[in-house]
């Protein structure tokens, strides 16, 4: 207990004895972790911007005039359970003549006798699948007896999930970048800490101590920064919303666990950090 309570009271000691170094250190983490906390938010809501305007994209299937509502009932089943489909709903003659209303402001139906406008299938796809997947879907209920035609934006489609992919692998490179970023400046500041204390610790070797008692006081050190650093990231991204009243624009927002998960990370990375810059030295 004894033993445990030196570690630990050594290595609160530390951060006070080496102010200027464990400031540097807990700010370059806090400043990292919050870069990335506030990279990582900002593309998930992008990508789930993305994502919600491809679902919004729904293809128009139109039916043969000659299909009875049996056979419209067995046709709908039939596209429903197509690999990519999300869901079919039936747009009949009525309603079909309801949208064109509201499209144009002239009131079309006392210019004709019968309303001539077919029924339709209108087909939400699942727009987490490739591009293949979704022209695959496409196909196969084109080729289907009773469809006569189908309409969809493709080039918007098309056009949504390459940047869609794209913006994913970007987002992806950038992310490990400022993590890279993250752990240099922490290592750097760590190799420096260790730098400065090399005659304690040579002499610490010297009288035979305990390589848990040498590291122990660096871990502790390094787990209370981590916990600052990650806490302080938190309220540094929680307030530059609230400064640029950016927080009603997210879809996907800071919440509890999304707090504690920096906080885990934070400390997590600097234990790492630690452990990665003292092996092999003592």
């Amino acid at each position: 207990m004894n033993f445990l309570f030196l570690i630990v009271s050594d290595g609160v000691a530390g951060i006070f004895r080496s102010k200027i170094s464990s400031l540097m250190t807990i700010i370059s983490l806090m400043l990292s972790l919050a870069l990335l906390n506030l990279y990582i938010l900002l593309s998930q809501n992008v990508l789930m911007k993305i994502s919600e305007l491809k679902g919004r994209i729904a293809i128009e299937a139109f039916i043969d005039p000659g299909f009875n509502d049996t056979e419209i009932m067995a046709l709908q089943k039939q596209i429903a359970i197509v690999a990519g489909v999300d869901s079919v709903d039936l747009i009949d003659k009525a309603e079909a003549l309801e949208k064109f209303k509201e499209m144009f402001s002239a009131d079309y139906s006392q210019l004709i006798d019968e309303n001539p406008l077919p029924q339709s299938f209108q087909i939400k796809l699942n727009t987490e699948g490739s591009q293949e997947q979704v022209q695959n879907a496409i196909d196969i209920i084109k080729s289907m007896e009773g469809i006569d035609e189908v309409k969809y934006h493709h080039k918007l489609l098309t056009s949504l999930n390459y940047y869609y992919r794209r913006m994913q692998q970007i987002f992806i490179f950038v992310g490990v970048g400022l993590a890279v970023l993250g752990f240099f400046l922490l290592w750097v500041n760590l190799k420096l800490t260790l730098k400065t204390k090399a005659r304690i610790i040579e002499t610490m070797e010297l009288v035979g101590a305990k390589q848990s008692l040498i590291r122990g006081p660096f871990y502790v050190q390094a787990l209370v920064e981590g916990t600052i650093a990650g806490f302080g990231a938190v309220l540094l991204v929680t307030l530059l919303f609230w400064i640029f009243r950016a927080e009603n624009l997210l879809i996907i927002k800071i919440n509890f666990i999304s707090s504690l998960m920096v906080v885990g990370g934070s400390i997590f990375f600097s234990i790492f950090t630690c452990f990665w810059a003292i092996r092999g030295r003592f």
